[in-house]
């Protein structure tokens, strides 16, 4: 069998800010106030030379104001090959991706800010293919694996889409390639899926944007070379230990990580000398992030359930849950030769660990449990519909009441390399045990 397709997508943006309320002030200046710190009240701190009113009220675009254009054309086709014994499948996709800023304001202190940007053109390919073996009706295996390019996204393209339309040097397309193999198992009582699974992506690009004491300025940090590897296992069971119980079981465990240091550069807003990265006059610096783990989420998790449905029109499920090998977000400054230098720190010491390591966030144990009910209305109303039914349902999120658990953490950008405790990591914790009820009638 083949299957193929066309694609084609053109999207446009309109970015702006608009005065809705002027808290009882009656107009406010659109002008850029970090910029005044540094050149007082002139044209350079103007927001948008092309209009030298630069006094807005309620419903005035102020600050910023811009579109991006993206198109993509794409097309792909993929081969199905079906028998008794194997099932075969192979894909592959050509497309092209195109993006650009529009600048609806001239600013003061960008000269490329106003009209059209260069556009950003990135032709991709994908190959995917894979084979499933039938050893019999109840027990598969499979292999799947694939090669690709992606187009970088827009926001880590454009240093600061919001004032101008300089992008990084030579933005590229990441490459990512991709293996999976397992077993799955089909019986009556009992069906479960092994697996494994390995990626690798280089290249990656990533922009991130916060505000620099020093320079009283918004900074952005644009990285370069960012390698990253995904590898693990994962395994999930149903065993039907009678017409009414029955157990599951899930597990993943796998390492997210980052393969490589990669370089970065600063970008202050109100700084036009700093170059774009890779260039001579960038601010470059490197991140020791190698084998640092990726804060997507846990490494490995892990559930244990139990799930009772009587004869009676009720049913109990209770779960325990697993998460472990969280990590925190970092800041690629913090984990930086210029860090390092500053402390002119020596390997092993306290300071010189907290830099060069990553945190780890805390270890979860949680406990659910979930109870439904139904009955017929006529058991209670005699004069209700035929067939109406009065269902309840009511379940515990989290019984044990742990309020322990860090659901993310990530380390400011703001920093102060002499009192590295100054701006301290940020963490969002799980609420404690939650529940709901729910009752409804249906006919």
């Amino acid at each position: 069998t083949l299957h193929g397709g066309i694609n084609f997508q053109n999207q446009n943006n309109h970015n702006y800010k608009r005065v809705s309320d002027l808290l009882g002030g009656d107009y406010f200046m659109n002008v850029n106030q970090f910029n005044q710190r540094n050149f007082g009240i002139s044209n350079l701190s103007d927001v948008n030379l092309r209009d030298s009113n630069t006094i807005v009220r309620k419903g005035d675009t102020y600050n910023y104001d811009y579109n991006t254009v993206y198109n993509k054309q794409s097309a792909w086709l993929q081969a199905v090959v079906t028998q008794n014994k194997f099932d075969v499948f192979g894909t592959i996709s050509l497309s092209n991706t195109g993006y650009y800023r529009v600048g609806n304001y001239e600013s003061g202190i960008y000269e490329n800010s106003y009209g059209k940007s260069a556009k950003q053109q990135f032709t991709n390919y994908a190959a995917k293919g894979g084979i499933t073996y039938k050893f019999n009706g109840r027990n598969y295996f499979y292999v799947n694996g694939g090669a690709l390019t992606r187009a970088p996204f827009i926001d880590n393209v454009f240093i600061n889409n919001r004032s101008r339309n300089e992008v990084a040097n030579n933005p590229e397309s990441e490459k990512v390639q991709t293996i999976e193999a397992g077993y799955l198992l089909r019986s009556p009582n009992l069906k479960g899926r092994l697996g494994f699974y390995a990626t690798d992506i280089k290249g990656a690009m990533d922009i991130k944007r916060y505000y620099d004491d020093d320079s009283y300025s918004f900074v952005a940090i644009s990285m370069r070379g960012i390698n990253k590897r995904y590898t693990g296992l994962e395994l999930g069971i149903e065993a039907k230990v009678s017409p009414t119980l029955a157990i599951n079981f899930a597990a993943a465990m796998g390492q997210a990580f980052y393969t490589s240091r990669f370089s970065y550069a600063y970008f202050n807003d109100n700084d036009t000398s700093v170059s774009t990265i890779g260039t001579a006059t960038g601010k470059i610096d490197t991140a020791y992030i190698k084998n640092f783990f990726l804060p997507n989420g846990p490494q490995t998790t892990a559930t244990l359930g139990f799930n009772y449905r009587s004869p009676k029109f009720w049913f109990a499920n209770l779960n325990f849950n697993y998460i472990a090998n969280n990590r925190m977000d970092f800041a690629p400054n913090n984990h930086s030769a210029t860090a390092l230098d500053l402390l002119k720190l020596n390997f092993g010491e306290a300071v010189y660990n907290q830099i060069t390591s990553q945190k780890k966030l805390n270890d979860v144990y949680t406990v659910d449990i979930f109870f439904g009910k139904s009955w017929l209305a006529r058991k209670i109303v005699k004069k209700a519909p035929y067939r109406s039914t009065l269902n309840l349902n009511l379940g515990v999120n989290n019984l044990l009441n742990n309020r322990n658990i860090q659901l993310l953490g990530f380390e400011q950008l703001r920093t102060d390399n002499t009192r590295p405790t100054l701006f301290a990591p940020k963490y969002m914790y799980a609420i404690g045990a939650q529940y709901f009820v729910n009752l409804a009638y249906t006919f």
